[in-house]
């Protein structure tokens, strides 16, 4: 008796099964590689968050408090910004992994790095001086939006939510859920 092989229907109903257990376990791949991302992503922040309060602590800073006026930002510590990166070699953040956020778009050969708002001698506006008092040492240093699924940020419509991770002035790094646009208000 000469051996059965395989008829076309049941390798294409193997191939459907298939087909369908990838469909269904594509998305979960990617929130959950996502999710690794953030928790990376977190952890840099918290790097960032010890190393300017360590920078801080070694310049004499002192702490806001809700209603406290700040001339300048420099008075709170922080560091002076440069061109050559002295604070971030001084205090372990030269290295790549920590600059920049994994889930972060490539900007030419190298990833958007992390926005800094925290410098000493740049010029703040007095709206930017008002909400350090407003929100003391909740206030955030530095704001990570990377963690969105496309569209980008700026075709993402007025009512979606976006995904943000904030470094906090008191070192608390929290994920918040917050409106896409204005970009500039505070709601976090």
């Amino acid at each position: 008796m000469k051996p059965r092989g395989y008829t076309l229907i049941e390798i294409l109903v193997v191939v459907g099964i298939i087909a369908i257990i990838v469909a269904i376990l594509f998305p979960v791949f990617a929130t959950v590689r996502e999710n690794g991302r953030m928790a990376k992503c977190i952890s840099n922040l918290h790097q960032w968050g010890t190393a300017i309060q360590m920078y801080r602590d070694d310049w004499g800073g002192i702490d806001p408090a809700p209603g406290m006026k700040v001339k300048s930002f420099s008075e709170l510590g922080f560091p002076l910004s440069n061109p050559f990166g002295a604070f971030e070699e001084a205090y372990g953040l030269d290295d790549t992994g920590v600059r920049y956020c994994p889930s972060a778009p490539m900007q030419h050969t190298e990833p958007h790095p992390y926005g800094k708002s925290f410098w000493g001698d740049a010029p703040y506006p007095d709206d930017i001086r008002q909400r350090l008092v407003n929100h003391g040492m909740d206030w955030p240093l530095m704001v990570c939006s990377y963690h969105n699924s496309p569209p980008l940020l700026q075709d993402t419509p007025t009512w979606a939510t976006i995904r943000v991770v904030v470094l906090r002035l008191n070192q608390r790094v929290d994920v918040r859920r917050r409106k896409a646009w204005p970009i500039n208000e505070v709601d976090w």
